[in-house]
């Protein structure tokens, strides 16, 4: 997310006091995607009945973005599955545009031909986020399925560069896109003049996805040596080829009086899913709330109470790794199953951290 959006955000946060209010939203519009990565949280067939006969049509998307614009939402992202694939994105997207919002597209850019470039440029979105799995089609075609992803993403990121859009280039750190990332963040660099944002951390699906995440996340020690061979943690600013995407930097001090989600979701954000449920965000199966006939405020006030209840992980908040760790419910959910039990994977790396961190500090030469 740009920086603009980032610093507003925080300014009506800290203004807003104790309201609450759903400045930002995400409108997950399908799960349906016409890749069918190894990694993936949330993905199903682009031609599967089952799926698409619960889908929400345009008009009822439509009439929750109204209602939530009308609540206080200001920034809206599209997300999915793949939201180009559906035939009505286009007219959605004119549509909110419209609004008054801002708004924010995640897409793996395949689809993204001269006519959607065209209608970004004459509505431009705050950004576009582009996910790149891979710049070899053999690369491609084992984490994707398709052997063309990386050419056709990088196709769409053209049209977006020649019409000098807002885009980021994100590429997840997979045992199988390694090899590929520090070429992938060389071409994006050269080509567009941006720093590839590496996404470190991979957490493990979201119910009823059936793809391998934890198969090919890094181990944690692993992933460590990556972030400090690699990712440039401490060079001064200018100088990455990557920037990294994964602990909560801006995480309030104080955890505990913050409650269960120091980001603020569910009193400041909300997430739809595409088969109409409002979650605090997209990584979380429950506390989810059905959006009913009455439409947004109803499911917005019921969702208030069900994350107030969300346990905390009391051994989370008294370990001494806590400010460089990236827990938080929605992740400990995901590796446990549980949003108040320490999840043996983020608890590792915090400590490789948090050992590196005191090293770096001291001057002295930390093994790991």
């Amino acid at each position: 997310m740009t920086q603009s959006w980032t610093v507003l955000e925080e300014r009506l946060a800290a203004k807003l006091g104790e309201r609450r209010l759903p400045l930002s939203g995400a409108f997950e519009l399908t799960a349906r995607c016409n890749l069918s990565c190894r990694m993936c949280y949330v993905c199903e067939g682009m031609d599967l009945p089952a799926v698409i006969r619960q889908e929400k049509p345009m008009e009822w998307w439509l009439a929750l973005a109204r209602q939530a614009r009308d609540a206080g939402m200001l920034h809206l992202q599209l997300t999915g599955g793949e939201v180009t694939l559906l035939p009505w994105f286009s007219s959605f997207y004119r549509e909110v545009a419209q609004m008054g919002l801002f708004l924010t597209v995640n897409t793996n850019a395949t689809r993204i031909d001269e006519s959607l470039a065209d209608l970004f440029a004459a509505y431009p979105p705050l950004e576009v986020s582009v996910s790149l799995y891979g710049l070899s089609r053999e690369t491609a075609r084992h984490v994707t399925g398709n052997p063309l992803a990386g050419e056709l993403a990088l196709a769409g990121l053209d049209r977006l560069h020649r019409r000098g859009l807002p885009f980021v280039v994100k590429m997840p750190v997979l045992r199988s896109l390694l090899p590929e990332l520090e070429q992938a963040a060389e071409v994006v660099r050269a080509r567009y003049g941006k720093a590839l944002d590496v996404v470190d951390y991979i957490h493990p699906r979201r119910d009823g996805a059936t793809t391998d995440n934890v198969g090919e996340r890094l181990a944690p020690e692993e992933l460590f040596r990556f972030q400090m061979e690699r990712m440039n943690l401490f060079r001064p600013e200018g100088e990455e080829l990557f920037t990294v995407q994964s602990v909560d930097a801006d995480a309030p001090d104080d955890a505990a009086a913050a409650g269960p989600f120091p980001c603020h979701a569910g009193d400041r954000s909300f997430f739809l899913s595409w088969n109409g449920r409002m979650l605090p965000c997209a990584l979380m199966d429950h506390p989810a709330v059905p959006v009913g006939p009455d439409g947004f405020l109803p499911a917005w006030s019921a969702l208030a109470p069900c994350v107030r209840s969300v346990p905390v992980c009391e051994d989370c908040l008294a370990c001494s790794h806590r400010d460089v760790c990236m827990v938080c419910p929605a992740r400990l959910q995901r590796e446990t199953g549980a949003n108040d039990q320490a999840a043996p994977y983020l608890c590792r790396l915090a400590a490789l951290t948090a050992g590196k961190i005191g090293g770096y500090l001291k001057n002295e030469d930390v093994c790991y």
